[in-house]
């Protein structure tokens, strides 16, 4: 290396130290006089050795660089201590998230932070700049003007790096602090706001190194994150790795907020295995937990929090709220996981799509990526929303898997003794009929560690015998599982496929020692070792260890689940009796079985062997409860029939349907249906998930089935309670001659039902703009003015989603267009929220009041002008609303247009002749915001 070289080294050295400290203290120099003073001390050093290495990098004299290599070369030892001592700083806090660094404090006894660490550290400092002294002067770095302005200039640009830096550690301080606060965690905690940083770090520990670099560099994400394309939706196959990509997404989104204090990040992972994230509230909770710190959604958030009479805001509260936070950045970055993973039952997923739908028209700053699998509902409900499709891309996963392959291979203990040609040998085989299955890849190494000896014959065995599929794997897995251990692997696996969330390991312990079938069914002396669970189970689940609230996490509270596809597939497997004795099992017994996958054949022998076989043909177990209704879901007629001539209780009422003629109709078996009611089935049986046949059928709209059900004595004036049920799911879900059917047959459209609140047919219909269903309720009387439902009001739903013409049919039929109900209190105030424009015209002309006041927002007019409608806003004034009626929430619309940052609206408001009157505040940031404007 040439003197010049050898100086410049040194001084870059120096650099490198000083930025690894500034970076170490730069989020503790506020604390504390000492760590501030400490902190400018090592800008001051960093300055100086950036003028001395361009300096040293543009100098030609070699005897003047020789004396400065000579005096610089004094300094070396002094900054390698200084290198020592940023290393021995670094181990003693790496604060992971906000939440952490805020419990964790200030703790001026820590060693990183004592007064003579501080001191120490900077004499250090100090130290070096003095011995520089002499090396400037050598330098002489006035020497000519070209190089004084060129280090005018470093010196600027470190101080506009430092001030940025500054600007950045004080929003991510502001962020600490609210979020930090005990009044934010005690909102937080009152929403019950479901925390998705525990999927996150689960999908974090599953990540392979070098992985998922194809989609932050494909074109695809970058449009997406610099803005061309506003939505993406990330499709795959299950154990493609979605969760993985989504959560690297993240990761990097978030360091790209962390360099923009106007630009935020939220996120969300739906999970089949956990109900607290699977709903459409859970995701707007989250979202207002993870968002809700900055104005005006925190002061919002304040408010419902203090009011005491009230429980936790709903979801069209929430929704507001969180609208406020979004707007108040300049961008935000919504990632969402796993939208297949919410429950398809109870209109749980529909509710979903429609609040990211509605998230995406209502935010135009908003930029969202989902990810699910490819199915067709969603396709597109997403392509509606106009998401952006990118196909998870077999080729691109299958490099992942290959870097994975070899990871592993090189990295675990076992695999690595294999020799170079077996580990080539496994890593290309694997890698070329992986098919883009990531989860197949980590079982197939799974099974190469099982084995006992690593000859190349033994290894080339397992490799060719191995399972070509995830299915396949995953059932030789569950059928290798030894028979002593079948009934407690049945126990453990019924806990994880069907909890409603995951359960810790200390709670499989614990089931795994229940009996029912004994009298004292706890025996705690077979609990065993927590260990024993994950043995025995061995390939088939994970452990979780970042569930947990406390900082040391027992072995005890550890969460043990599946992977998400994992589950549906053993689910699956188990609901085909994979795992079966002659006892017991997903089916109970092998008749069950049998009958359910339609092996007719099988369901005879078994008849004829009688129950020593297990073939009680009424015996209740199993989650279908019977033979007869597992044969039923499935629609199998020939096993029904034959089960019914041998006579299996066609009234049995049992199982996760109920009954058998339940589930038939559930799934739309019409001949299975027309079996079950000919030989004897009730059609007013109630139980089961869906509570009855009625109800069952109107999911899928099968109205061959409910014809034969009312022909068989469904009555409306008996069952009104399941005709309502059935008249307002079948509204929700647009089924037309279902609908028809029920009102036909004598179903009551003002039959309130129960479903989480009080609502009916009518808001049911109005809330998805289904016209022909709204028209045939209403020619069936339904009542237009009856409360219920999430806006309370059939008129109030319909305005909240902008669908004027069926508003005009409601208004028709006697609507009170000035009604005083739900949050908005008003349809107008709704409807100028929304900033529907048509509805606005449309409630006018039919008498609607432009200066209600109540609601929310407190008047229609502070409602449009809080998200900036300006177009309203103009015909609510040219309708005669006060521009200067004050209400208790903003206490004038020129108020709550300037706290949302409105600017077009409080000029609108400032031309049109507000007054800001005796309160200053809105009116000095309404003209901030206007001079912003004109500037």
């Amino acid at each position: 290396m040439d003197v010049a070289g050898t100086a410049v080294g040194i001084a870059s050295l120096g650099i490198q130290v000083c930025q690894g400290l500034l970076s170490y203290y730069d989020a503790w120099k506020s604390y504390h006089p000492d760590i501030s003073s400490t902190y400018e001390a090592i800008i001051d050093l960093s300055k100086t050795l950036t003028v001395l290495k361009t300096t040293l990098q543009q100098q030609a004299d070699g005897e003047r660089v020789e004396r400065v290599r000579t005096c610089v070369k004094g300094c070396e030892d002094a900054l390698r201590q200084l290198d020592e001592k940023r290393r021995s700083l670094q181990k003693f806090t790496a604060p992971e998230g906000f939440r952490q660094t805020v419990r964790s404090g200030l703790q001026r006894s820590w060693y990183p932070f004592r007064k003579e660490t501080l001191e120490a550290l900077k004499t250090n400092v100090t130290n070096v700049q003095e011995r520089l002294k002499l090396t400037l002067q050598v330098l002489q770095l006035e020497i000519g003007t070209e190089s004084y302005e060129m280090a005018l200039r470093l010196l600027d640009q470190t101080t506009a790096q430092t001030n940025s830096m500054a600007q950045i550690t004080a929003q991510n301080q502001r962020i600490l602090d609210v979020q930090g606060s005990d009044e934010f965690r005690k909102i937080i905690a009152w929403l019950g706001s479901p925390d998705p940083m525990t999927n996150h770090a689960t999908a974090r520990q599953r990540h392979e190194s070098q992985t998922g670099t194809w989609l932050l560099k494909s074109s695809q994400y970058q449009s997406w994150k610099t803005g061309a394309v506003s939505h993406l939706w990330l499709y795959g196959k299950a154990g493609c790795g979605k969760t993985i990509l989504c959560s690297t997404a993240i990761e990097d989104i978030r360091n790209t907020c962390e360099q923009d204090t106007d630009t935020c990040y939220a996120f969300f992972y739906f999970s089949f295995s956990d109900n607290r994230k699977q709903s459409d509230g859970d995701l707007l909770r989250s979202l207002v937990a993870q968002l809700g710190w900055r104005e005006p959604g925190l002061s919002m958030l304040r408010q419902a929090y203090e009011d005491s009479r009230r429980s936790p805001p709903g979801p069209a509260e929430l929704e507001l709220i969180l609208l406020a936070s979004i707007r108040s950045c300049k961008t935000v970055f919504l990632l969402v996981d796993a939208l297949d993973e919410c429950p398809v039952d109870d209109e749980t997923r529909q509710g979903v799509l429609q609040r990211i739908g509605k998230l995406a028209q209502d935010s135009s700053n908003l930029k969202i990526l989902a990810t699910s699998r490819e199915q067709d509902r969603i396709r597109k409900a997403l392509q509606a929303m106009t998401f952006k499709p990118v196909s998870v891309a077999t080729r691109d996963v299958d490099a992942d898997i290959r870097i994975y392959l070899s990871n592993q291979l090189l990295s675990d203990s076992s695999l690595r003794e294999l020799n170079p040609e077996m580990r080539t040998l496994i890593e290309n085989s694997r890698a070329a009929k992986a098919d883009g299955m990531f989860r197949w890849a980590y079982c197939q190494l799974q099974e190469l560690k099982n084995l006992e000896s690593y000859k190349p014959k033994y290894v080339k065995f397992v490799l060719e015998s191995l399972p070509p599929t995830l299915d396949d794997m995953y059932t030789r897995i569950l059928t290798r599982i030894k028979k002593m251990y079948h009934t407690e692997a049945v126990t453990l696996l019924h806990w994880l496929a069907y909890a409603r969330s995951p359960p810790t390991l200390g709670e499989l312990v614990d089931a795994a020692i229940i009996d029912p079938a004994k009298e004292n069914s706890i025996d705690t002396s077979e609990r065993g070792r927590l260990r024993d669970a994950l043995n025995i189970l061995s390939g088939l689940v994970m452990v979780d260890s970042s569930v947990s609230g406390g900082s040391a996490l027992s072995p005890y509270t550890k969460t043990i689940g599946f992977a998400s596809s994992i589950r549906k597939l053993v689910r699956g497997l188990l609901e085909r009796g994979e795992v079966v004795d002659s006892r017991g099992g997903a089916f109970g017994n092998p008749l069950q079985a049998a009958a359910f996958n339609g092996h007719i054949e099988v369901v005879r022998i078994l008849l004829k062997t009688g129950a020593d076989s297990g073939a009680d043909i009424n015996e209740e177990c199993g989650i279908f409860g019977s033979a007869l209704q597992a044969a039923s879901y499935g629609g199998h007629n020939e096993v029904v029939r034959l089960l019914l001539e041998s006579r299996a209780d066609v009234k049995s009422l049992n199982g996760r349907y109920g009954s058998a003629l339940q589930a038939a109709s559930a799934r739309g078996h019409t001949t299975t249906v027309r079996l079950l009611l000919e030989n004897g089935a009730y059609t007013n049986s109630r139980g089961g998930f869906a509570g009855s046949a009625l109800y069952a059928a109107s999911g899928g709209g099968f109205a061959e089935i409910l014809k034969l059900l009312l022909a068989h004595g469904s009555q409306a004036k008996n069952d009104e309670v399941d005709f309502a049920n059935a008249l307002r799911k079948a509204s929700y879900l647009g089924h037309v001659e279902f609908v028809q059917l029920l009102l036909e047959s004598g179903a009551n459209p003002n039959s309130p039902t129960y479903n989480r609140t009080r609502s009916f047919a009518l808001e049911a219909a109005c809330l998805e703009g289904h016209t022909q269903i709204v028209q045939a309720l209403l020619d069936y009387g339904a009542n237009t003015n009856t409360t219920g439902g999430v806006y309370d009001s059939a008129l109030e739903t319909a305005c909240s989603q902008g669908h004027a013409q069926v508003v005009q049919m409601l208004l028709d039929h006697e609507a009170n267009v000035n009604t005083r109900s739900g949050s908005y209190d008003n349809a107008l105030a709704v409807a100028s929220c929304g900033g529907y424009k048509a509805v606005v015209q449309l409630l006018l002309r039919e008498g609607a009041d432009a200066n209600y006041k109540g609601g929310y927002y407190g008047s229609p007019l502070q409602a449009a002008a809080r998200f900036g409608h300006t177009d309203i806003m103009q015909i609510l004034i040219d309708e005669g609303a006060d521009i200067n009626a004050r209400s208790r929430k903003f206490s004038s619309a020129i108020q709550a247009a300037s706290s949302n940052g409105q600017t077009r609206a409080v000029q609108l408001l400032l031309d049109a002749g507000a007054i800001a009157g005796a309160q200053s505040i809105p009116y000095d940031i309404a003209r901030f915001l206007v001079r912003r404007e004109d500037d």
